[in-house]
């Protein structure tokens, strides 16, 4: 048989990985060294694959890996050479490396995303962690799609989004980085590892990144910086035991950095006269229009810790814990009559001459704790195959508090200040500690199996996941939740690169949303889907497709009500669960070697998505959702030149395109859509050598072609054109 045991795979593993040194797609030979080494299957592998785009394997059920080709649904694998030449520099940019994920929250300090028009978890080494973060200590992100609330937990329902961060290493490498570009952006990053020679070198290894950049933005009037430390640790006594650790501190301010400028009119309503926005197009930003005093601060922490024991062939065991605490505040003005409201045309018109809106101060702080214990079992079955099964019991509990004051019916002028009392009042507003206003804790049990069977032809994947626990919030309204999730997948290699596959599951997510009784909605969120398609492994391994048709449906959907005060233009939001919705459709991806120095990946998701039911607003039935981008495209290519003057440059170019969809917070409002969309960029890489040093300098041109659009209500789809030079080294 040729299916290895997942307890005793033995990987190349790089030792550097560098966000600024990609593999070029030209024919070299690596100078980096190599160990190999015992893998576990909880191993998160953060691993450099030999093709800058491709990767041959991916986390699945329990964070084993496995191979794509038997994994039965479509995965996305954003690689560290992507996440470079695609400029995701954050978090929040992440949406633009694929199709059919899209991000529904931003400018907090969650960053929320859906895939096909659902909401998807946000992990970070199977953990849930959606805080904002530095993609500089993430080696590359995974994103798979389909029901997999088992695989995931509740509410990957959609799909789920992986970050794997980079490990210490026992080769000692170390990098740095300095970037400039336009609106003052300038970073530095600097990367750093290798053994701790207390106990040899091959026992204790450490990895110490630094990332720092600000800029200010064309999309807002604000300068962003931003600044981040992540320092790990390997410890590996014996080669059946490992403990890894990881910190992160990262930190965001934003302050505005002009006047708010006086524009001639709105974009979608000429008639309501002067606005006060960014520019003339009418476009903007919810936090565009600040007075000077402005500003929003952010400070945010991860600890992860994890040890896994091998007990034989057969048997091994992980424990793992997560803390985070995210600490946020903000002094802003928002809701202007006149201007932030009409993309939706629902107010504006009588404030013409003296726009109005309310200033708004908030501090909160939110906490989580997560344990997760798991026992392994995998089983040789003979000539027939494997089987591996998980047993898993995660523990959670969460806090968040917040203080929050809101003052209205200001008249806005540019380079308007906030009043002196205000600001006084603000300073002696009570701050957020780790007090539990609202809080949730609770457990789950998985337990998953993992056939493989005659030489990998055929495989599949099934589970079953029970969660309970309870959410109370800050009035002492609490809900219980008790609910279970179901999921079966399987892959037929009809030929060696002909594979179908299938996958079937199920979701309950509890709904942690206040009706207008300022209690808990109590019913549960519940789904059901599947996923068919084939998987295509092309010209000896150069060419890999994945094509999945779905067919997905979710009911109890929040449906969100905003009540304005017409005297105090204050506004209060409350959910009532009245929406049913299906999403159908097509998605895909290709990644393609065409030659050895020249690599294309594309993918595209396409699906029709529909209100099935709406007993608030019957009109919303047979349309798509709010905010739900049904058609997308992403691509990236490269291609490194061999000879002639320009032999060893590196030259690509990519892009994402999605079509109109309706804007967010329109329920019963069919006619206001956002316009489609699309950015290009193109970059260029060239490695050198200087006194026995690698180096790298690079160009990017992001959004080339000045392509202005929407992610949600008044806000840019990504930075206008925008150019940025890159000098790094590698010692």
């Amino acid at each position: 048989m040729n299916t290895p045991s997942l307890l005793h795979r033995t990987v190349l593993l790089c030792a550097l990985t560098v966000p600024s040194f990609g593999q070029a797609p030209a024919a070299a030979t690596s100078t980096a060294n190599t160990e190999v080494i015992q893998l576990s299957p909880f191993e998160l592998r953060a691993e450099r694959e030999s093709s800058g785009y491709r990767t041959s394997s991916v986390l699945s059920a329990a964070l084993i890996e496995m191979p794509r080709e038997v994994v039965p649904s479509l995965i996305n694998v954003v690689t560290a050479d992507i996440l470079d030449e695609k400029n995701i520099y954050s978090l929040e940019n992440l949406f633009t490396a694929t199709a059919g994920v899209t991000q529904f929250a931003t400018g907090d300090y969650n960053q929320q995303f859906r895939i096909r028009g659902f909401s998807a978890p946000s992990l970070r080494n199977g953990f849930s962690n959606a805080l904002q973060s530095s993609m500089a200590g993430v080696e590359r992100v995974e994103i798979s799609k389909g029901p997999n609330s088992v695989l995931f937990g509740s509410n990957a329902f959609g799909g789920a989004i992986n970050r794997v961060t980079r490990k210490p290493q026992f080769t000692a490498a170390h990098s740095a980085r300095f970037t400039v570009g336009s609106y003052d952006y300038h970073g530095v990053r600097v990367d750093s590892t290798g053994p701790v020679p207390v106990f040899g070198n091959d026992v204790l290894a450490y990895r110490l990144i630094y990332d720092r950049f600000q800029h200010k933005s064309e999309i807002d009037f604000r300068e962003l910086q931003m600044a981040s430390i992540i320092p790990s640790l390997r410890f590996r006594p014996w080669m059946n035991l490992i403990f890894n650790a990881e910190y992160e501190h990262y930190s965001s301010n934003e302050v505005p950095v002009n006047d708010v400028p006086e524009t001639a009119g709105s974009r979608f309503n000429p008639a309501l006269g002067p606005q006060y926005d960014k520019e003339v197009g009418g476009f903007g930003h919810t936090f565009s229009i600040q007075g000077p005093d402005a500003f929003r601060d952010g400070v945010f922490r991860t600890l992860t810790t994890d040890v896994t024991m091998l007990f034989n062939d057969i048997f091994s065991a992980n424990v793992a814990y997560m803390y985070t605490s995210a600490k946020q505040e903000e002094f802003r003005m928002r809701d202007f009559e006149g201007w932030s409201q009409d993309l939706r045309g629902e107010r504006g018109a009588a404030n013409q001459a003296a726009p109005r809106g309310r200033i708004q101060y908030r501090d909160r702080y939110e906490w989580s704790d997560d344990v997760r214990a798991q026992l392994v079992a995998d089983v040789p079955m003979g000539n027939v195959g494997r089987l591996t099964g998980v047993l898993a019991h995660t523990f959670f509990k969460s806090g968040y508090n917040s203080a929050t004051k809101q003052l209205a019916n200001f008249v806005v002028r540019p380079g308007f200040r906030m009043p002196n009392e205000v600001l006084q009042e603000v300073r002696g507003l009570p701050r957020p500690g780790n007090a539990n206003d609202d809080h949730a804790d609770g457990n789950s049990q998985r337990l998953s199996l993992i056939g493989r069977f005659f030489d990998d032809r055929l495989n599949f994947i099934g589970g079953y996941q029970q969660q309970e626990g309870e959410n109370t919030n800050a009035a002492g309204s609490t809900v219980s939740f008790d609910g279970d999730n179901h999921q079966f997948g399987v892959t037929y290699a009809v030929t060696k690169p002909f594979i179908l596959f299938a996958n079937y599951g199920t979701d309950f997510t509890p709904t942690n949303v206040i009706g207008a009784n300022g209690q808990f909605l109590t019913d549960p969120q519940t789904g059901s889907g599947y996923d068919v398609g084939v998987k295509l492994n092309l010209l000896d391994g150069a060419w890999f497709t994945t094509i999945a048709y779905f067919d997905q449906e979710r009911s109890n959907i929040p449906n969100r009500i905003t009540v304005v005060d017409p005297v105090t233009n204050l506004q209060s939001t409350y959910f009532i669960l009245s929406g049913r919705i299906r999403h159908k459709g097509l998605e895909f991806e290709s990644v393609w070697d065409v030659r050895s120095n020249w690599q294309v990946i594309i993918s595209g998701s396409f699906f029709d998505a529909k209100t099935l039911e709406n007993r608030q607003v019957p009109d919303e039935v047979g349309q798509p959702p709010e905010d739900t981008i049904e058609n997308s495209l992403s691509w990236q290519t490269r291609y490194g030149f061999n000879g002639g003057m320009l032999d060893g440059w590196i030259a690509g170019t990519g892009g994402y395109w999605h079509d109109d969809a309706r804007a967010e917070g329109n329920v019963g409002k069919l006619n206001v859509r956002y316009d489609d969309h699309y950015i290009l960029n193109v970059f260029v890489h060239r490695d050198f050598t200087w006194r026995d040093t690698r180096g790298r300098f690079s160009l990017y041109v992001d959004n080339i072609l000045n392509k202005r659009g929407y992610v949600k209500r008044q806000e840019y789809f990504g930075e206008p054109l925008w150019v940025r030079a890159t000098l790094g080294f590698q010692f």
